[in-house]
């Protein structure tokens, strides 16, 4: 039989919900096992029967007991020991049994208010049977029930591994590991999905760097939003102490403090762990001290309150939400809605990068290669491209602001070619004094890429349905589109000069820099912020 350790597990004394949540799922991880011999003895003749003998052995061994403002979490073993627990540690020993028994399952988060945080968790197998220990009707408790909910959100059981990554930076992680999953971002604060924004899509930048002195600048700043988010989720729910996360991040911003030097992304992120640390301490001390939060009038403090501490809220609603559902559940069935299907709003922003192209590319390059007189259609295709930006940050304003907008967007232009740089290859077009063309070029990947900037508009058409059905609105049209798209025309007057047929024999130029994206320099932090799109 199983037997528990004696010791005690404080997650913490808050009882953020995300940090709740998060160590459900890596304690899971770490201790389902503990259940496997009597799990066996609890299996029946069929699934409902075996779910039904696991409801009633915590039913009858563990009495349900409210944590009050330090929240514990108890392993399986520690459960029965103690007998008495919430339904935290009763959903941890339900789905370790199941687990152990390969029946998959669920937990499932619950609200029942209209701020959709979640107050309770049981556990619900793929087949619909719930095993709710707790809920109780006339003071009785009813297998296979669960009370009306206003919100829900389910972690699969059988993963436990891709969730419990969020809880924060592993031994042995890379940048990209720690960027791979991110929160669904209709379910999240605009300030989360802001930071989640910047870090996929400096982590993207990264790749294709070769420079160690830009990496080293893209790492550092990395590093500073991986301290940031870790806070955040922390802090989330108490103004206080966010804007002394704030204040003391831009502090020790504007002091080089995340001035590494260390190239190597393993030994950084150790770095990183023990700065995450030092932050909590620091902040726990200026509370304690009743400090007045300092560096304000900083740039970099700037910078944080108006996409952090001004984003602090979750803006959608629960009918834009469930309208969202509606749109990209699979078969119609919304009760199968993964949280990696949820991340369908984010990602189709992403594939539509591409067809912006011109809108990135920064005001010094379009001065310093007359593109306005020398390229005529680039440049006012450039500015549809950027008011057709602005015109979808103001439509999905409650999710997005514009920043993270413009990021989602780089960020995919950026990965449809292969992370390459966008500024040194479309230098490699407009400056060109006698030829035009990219060596090693050849027709096939031309019509390639041609094809590519063609799906890149029929998403983009698909996106202005989703906006349309989740918020009722989308003021991007067709002859928007149309009007923005980038095409062989743009370079006409250019090929004029003779180079027509000295690439296709006679065709006509696809536009080359479509593939690429833009100038992506202003994006890094305190930088140049003033290129933010306007």
């Amino acid at each position: 039989m199983m037997k528990a350790d004696g010791k005690r597990l404080l997650i913490t004394s808050k009882g953020y919900t995300v940090d709740i949540i998060n160590e459900i799922s890596t304690c899971f991880g770490l201790y389902w096992t503990q259940c496997r011999e009597l799990a066996g003895q609890l299996k029946g003749r069929t699934e409902r029967q075996t779910c039904e003998n696991i409801f009633q052995y915590v039913v009858d061994n563990v009495h349900y007991r409210e944590d009050g403002d330090e929240q514990q979490i108890k392993t399986p073993a520690r459960l029965l020991s103690d007998g008495v627990g919430d339904c935290k540690s009763m959903s941890l020993f339900v789905a370790s049994c199941l687990r152990c028994l390969d029946i998959p399952a669920v937990f499932r988060y619950v609200s029942f208010a209209a701020d959709n945080v979640p107050t309770h968790v049981y556990v619900v197998t793929r087949s619909g049977i719930v095993i709710d220990p707790v809920e109780r009707v006339a003071g009785q408790p009813r297998f296979d029930y669960a009370r009306p909910y206003t919100h829900k959100q389910d972690i699969d059981i059988m993963q436990p591994t891709t969730i419990s990554r969020l809880t924060g930076i592993a031994d042995g992680s890379r940048y990209g590991d720690y960027a791979a999953v991110a929160e669904p971002a209709m379910y999240s604060t605009k300030a989360l999905n802001f930071i989640n924004s910047e870090i996929a899509l400096h982590v993207a930048l990264l790749q294709s760097y070769t420079d160690r002195e830009q990496r080293i600048e893209i790492m550092n700043y990395l590093d500073f939003l991986f301290v940031l988010k870790d806070g955040y989720k922390r802090y989330c729910q108490s103004n206080n102490e966010l804007v002394h996360l704030c204040s003391i991040l831009s502090e020790w911003w504007d002091s080089k403090y995340f001035g590494n030097l260390d190239s190597d992304e393993y030994g950084r992120l150790a770095v990183t762990r023990t700065r995450i640390s030092q932050v909590h301490d620091e902040v726990a001390r200026r509370m304690r001290a009743n400090m007045s939060p300092s560096n304000i009038t900083s740039d970099t403090f700037k910078f944080l309150a108006e996409h952090v501490l001004k984003n602090n809220r979750i803006e959608a609603t629960a009918e834009q939400r469930r309208q969202y559902e509606r749109a990209i559940a699979p078969d119609g069935k919304i009760s199968g809605i993964t949280d990696d299907q949820r991340r369908q709003l984010e990602r189709d922003f992403r594939k539509t990068g591409t067809y912006y192209t011109y809108s990135f590319i920064d005001d010094k390059f379009i001065d310093d290669n007359d593109i306005k007189t020398r390229f005529s259609r680039v440049y006012k295709k450039r500015i549809e491209q950027q008011k057709m930006r602005r015109i979808f940050a103001e439509n999905v304003s409650s999710v997005f602001d514009q920043r993270t907008i413009d990021n989602m967007l780089l960020q995919g232009a950026i990965q449809d070619n292969d992370g390459k740089q966008p500024q040194d290859t479309i230098k490699k077009v407009v400056q060109k004094q006698n030829k035009i063309g990219v060596g090693g070029w050849d027709i096939a990947a031309i019509t390639a890429i041609i094809t590519l900037i063609a799906a890149c508009a029929a998403m983009l058409r698909n996106v202005v349905d989703l906006i349309k059905s989740i918020f009722g609105k989308s003021q991007v049209t067709s002859a928007n589109i149309r009007y923005g798209k980038a095409d062989e025309t743009d370079f006409d007057a250019y090929l004029k000069q003779g180079n027509r047929n000295n690439i296709l024999g006679g065709g006509s130029l696809p536009a080359l820099p479509l593939i690429v994206g833009a100038c992506f320099v202003g994006y890094l932090l305190l930088r140049n912020k003033n290129n933010d799109a306007k």
